[in-house]
């Protein structure tokens, strides 16, 4: 899953609480140093998307779930267009090339994403 930058921070912010306990939203700012909008917005998305929890009661509370976790920390390698960067990455160590075709541009060879 992609995330923006404030979502990554704020998951981020939110997985890095040992012992795992609720954050509000002035100290997820505090924590990331994001306008509480960027704040609001992430955490509206992470809600959505199950990765975060917030509580109903008093002043609102958020937490990471288990899921959150996991996307959080574990690497993503496959992109949206559906290949793998680490096996490219070995591919350009094996050949030697680092892209650029024939022209040098940036892109060219592997793959057009990166």
């Amino acid at each position: 899953m992609a995330f923006t930058e404030p979502e990554a921070k704020v998951l981020g912010a939110l997985s890095n609480q040992v012992p795992p306990h609720a954050l509000t939203v002035r100290q997820l700012c505090r924590a990331t140093r994001l306008p509480e909008t960027s704040v609001h917005r992430a955490l509206l998305r992470l809600s959505r998307t199950g990765l975060a929890t917030g509580t109903l009661h008093g002043p609102a509370q958020w937490r990471c779930t288990h899921r959150g976790r996991l996307a959080i920390t574990r690497p993503s390698t496959v992109t949206t267009q559906g290949h793998d960067h680490d096996q490219l990455r070995d591919r350009i160590s094996a050949t030697g090339r680092v892209g650029g075709g024939v022209d040098g541009r940036r892109g060219a060879d592997p793959c057009d994403c990166c």
